[in-house]
C-alpha cells in the first residue's frame, strides 16, 4: 500500500481569471491559461504544496508556451503565476510538464525525453513530478497528476542484548545515488498507475558511491538503544533514489549497499567490551582509536534483485544482538538481524 502517494489536481481553464468554481467566462477565444488545485483527500495533498514549476510546448513544432514558469498558491484552491500566458489559438495541442518543488528547472528537448538535469535528491522533501500531453484549449478543466518520484525510508534500531549497553553515535546510508537526471515520463501521468521506475535512469547503480548521514549523535557519547524500536533520524535525510543496491560483500574492502552503523558495545559495569584490541581494523573507525566500531546491515533481508521503488516507503528495523562482523563473514548462532516492511 503506498500511504503517501497523492494526487495534486491542476485545471486549465479558457478564463482570463479564476477566482472561484464558477464556469469560465470566455473572453476572444485566446483565453490566459489559468491554474485552479483541488485536494484528492489523500493522505500527503495539495495543501502541502505552496508552489510548483510548468513548463509547456506546442505540438507539433515543440515552441515553448510556458518556460519554467513558478506558479504560487494564493489561497485554499487558487493558484497564480506572472505574466500570464495565453493560449496559442486554434487547435493547437499543448503539453505540460510540472515538477515540484520549484527550485528545478525543466529542459524541455524536442528528439529526446523531458528531464530535469542535476537533481540532487537526498533530502526530506520528495521531488514529484506531473505530465499531461497534448491539451487543447477547449478540453475544460485538464488535471496534472504530480507523482512521486523518489523512496522514502525509515530506519528503526533496536538492541537484544538486555545484559549489555549498546551506544549509537552515527548511521550511515552506506553507498546510495545522491544525484542524477531525472526523465518525465512519455505519457500523461495518471494517479495510481503504478511506480515511475523509468523516470530514473539505469546508470544511477554506477553512482551508489556516497555515503550519507541519517543519524549523527549531538553526544561523543552517542545515544544508547534499548530493547524498543525507535527512529532515530536527525539529519532530514529520509528520500533517496530509487535503484537496484548492490548486496554489501567484503572485497579487502566493503563494496555494495547497505546501513552502517557506529557503535560501541558496553557491560552492565559500564566497561566496553567491544571494540577492543582484537577486533578487525576494517571495523574499527580510525579516527577514534579503537573506541567506536563499525556493524553492518544490507538493505534487503534475503532478495538478490531487491530494488527500491519511486513513491514507496521502506520501513526498516535494524536489530543489534552482537559485535560487528564483515560483511558475508559471521557464523555467530546470534546474529545482528533486519527486517523490512514495504509500504
Amino acid at each position: 500500500m503506498i500511504w503517501w502517494r497523492y494526487t495534486f489536481i491542476a485545471a486549465v481553464l479558457m478564463a482570463a481569471a479564476c477566482d472561484n468554481d464558477s464556469d469560465p467566462v470566455l473572453t476572444d477565444g485566446r483565453g490566459a491559461v489559468v491554474f485552479d488545485a483541488y485536494d484528492d483527500g489523500a493522505t500527503v495533498t495539495t495543501a502541502n504544496i505552496q508552489s510548483f514549476r510548468v513548463s509547456a510546448y506546442t505540438e507539433p513544432g515543440h515552441r515553448l508556451v510556458m518556460d519554467n514558469v513558478t506558479v504560487r498558491r494564493t489561497g485554499l484552491n487558487s493558484w497564480r503565476y506572472t505574466p500570464e500566458v495565453m493560449w496559442p489559438g486554434g487547435d493547437t495541442a499543448v503539453t505540460f510538464m510540472a515538477i515540484t518543488p520549484p527550485k528545478y528547472n525543466i529542459t524541455v528537448n524536442a528528439h529526446w525525453h523531458n528531464t530535469v538535469n542535476s537533481v540532487d535528491s537526498i533530502g526530506r522533501s520528495d521531488i514529484c513530478i506531473a505530465a499531461r500531453y497534448s491539451v487543447r484549449q477547449n478540453n475544460g478543466r485538464i488535471r496534472l497528476n504530480f507523482r512521486h518520484t523518489l523512496a522514502r525510508l525509515i530506519i528503526m534500531v533496536r538492541s537484544s542484548m538486555p545484559e549489555n549497553h549498546v551506544y549509537l553515535k552515527e548511521l550511515t546510508l552506506y553507498n546510495v545515488c545522491t544525484g542524477s537526471t531525472l526523465y518525465f515520463p512519455g505519457e500523461t501521468t495518471a494517479p495510481d498507475s503504478g511506480t515511475l521506475t523509468a523516470c530514473w535512469p539505469g546508470y544511477v547503480d554506477d553512482m551508489a558511491h556516497a555515503k550519507v548521514p541519517y543519524f549523527l549523535s549531538d553526544s561523543g557519547e552517542g545515544i544508547e538503544i534499548g530493547n524498543e524500536a525507535v527512529d532515530v533520524s536527525n539529519t532530514d535525510n529520509i528520500f533517496v533514489i530509487p535503484f537496484n543496491p548492490r548486496p554489501l560483500e567484503w572485497h579487502g574492502y566493503v563494496s555494495g549497499t547497505g546501513f552502517r552503523l557506529t557503535c560501541r558495545i558496553c557491560d552492565s559495569t559500564g566497561k566496553q567490551t567491544w571494540p577492543d584490541s582484537s577486533t578487525n581494523p576494517q571495523l574499527i573507525e580510525a579516527s577514534q582509536g579503537s573506541r567506536w566500531g563499525y556493524i553492518y546491515f544490507p538493505i534487503s533481508p534475503d532478495s538478490p534483485n531487491f530494488r527500491w521503488n519511486s513513491g514507496y516507503t521502506y520501513r526498516y528495523t535494524l536489530d543489534i544482538a552482537n559485535e560487528g562482523t564483515l560483511p558475508g563473514q559471521s557464523s555467530r548462532s546470534t546474529s545482528n538481524t533486519l527486517t523490512l516492511e514495504i509500504q
